[in-house]
């Protein structure tokens, strides 16, 4: 899920779910939810793992995406739901399929609304990636690269991926108004578990290796992706070097990332605990917003 906010280079880290899929490189969408149970899950994002870039090799990962269609089809790209507001939690809470977690309000900035003037779902989303050899080898000669190996099964297998629904809580400062986009004082995003699979003779790992070659990501992208140990229960966030500093710690109980942007001013939190993941970011510092997850309930 993406979190629209006023300062945009949180939009990064902070649209963990999708963009970690992104750097993963994992993509395929379940076709309706009988398709989800026809394979079996091999990834399942259950811990979170930084993942230092330039901005120019995070844009580099979206221009590397278009490659997937030169290797063979992907569905879902075009379809990705959008965000429409509910009226409640309660609503929320049915919608996403879990209970929205709230922060006390205690915990917010004086000029903070103490509720949320604003709440937002996604639904549940999901991208497939169908490998055609042909295409692909035909793509690879073009660039002349005749030493790609892809054997005859990797034809046809699929690779799947599910993104969860979730929810946005929009808090605003008490003297802006609904309509202005700078009143945005806290952003607070819950969501379920990514979910991964393939089908077809292919597993996993070997889809993994194969789309972690591809020429338009960068070495260094690849590099550090290759690096994370279980990358079968990691989900990768891309945080941009040059303008955000991160650490890991302790939220809400459970280990999670802090995040600063190089003006001091605007922070971020992200953490997994109990199977859902959750976001929070605003014009407040990083332990301000630390308190703020650690009050959720």
């Amino acid at each position: 899920m993406t979190l629209a906010l006023p300062f945009q280079r949180w939009r990064v880290p902070m649209s963990g779910l999708v963009a970690a899929l992104m750097m993963i490189l994992l993509l395929g969408t379940p076709q309706g939810r009988g398709t989800a149970a026809q394979f079996l899950v091999q990834f399942r994002g259950e811990q979170l793992a930084a993942v230092s870039l330039s901005t120019g090799q995070i844009a580099n990962i979206g221009e590397t995406l278009a490659e997937l269609e030169q290797l063979g089809t992907v569905h879902g790209m075009d379809t990705a739901p959008e965000m429409h507001s509910v009226a409640s939690i309660a609503e929320a809470s049915q919608f996403v399929g879990f209970l929205v977690l709230q922060p006390d309000a205690a915990t917010l900035p004086a000029d903070i609304s103490s509720t949320p003037t604003a709440i937002r779902v996604v639904p549940a989303h999901g991208l497939r990636f169908t490998v055609d050899r042909e295409k692909a080898r035909a793509y690879y000669q073009s660039m002349g690269r005749d030493n790609v190996s892809l054997p005859d099964r990797f034809d046809g297998a699929s690779l799947v991926v599910n993104t969860p629904a979730g929810v946005l809580l929009e808090y605003r400062s008490a003297d802006q108004a609904m309509s202005e986009p700078s009143g945005f004082g806290l952003v607070i995003g819950q969501a379920g578990a990514i979910t991964a699979g393939t089908e077809g003779d292919v597993t996993l790992e070997e889809l993994r290796d194969f789309l972690l070659e591809l020429p338009g990501l960068s070495p260094e992208t690849a590099q550090q992706l290759r690096a994370i140990d279980d990358w079968r229960t990691t989900l990768p966030i891309p945080i941009p070097a040059e303008q955000i500093a991160w650490e890991r710690a302790t939220i809400a109980g459970s280990p999670g990332l802090l995040l600063n942007d190089n003006t001091g001013l605007d922070s971020a939190a992200i953490w997994q605990r109990d199977g859902r993941f959750y976001g929070i970011a605003g014009a407040m510092k990083a332990r301000e917003i630390q308190r703020v997850a650690d009050t959720l309930r």
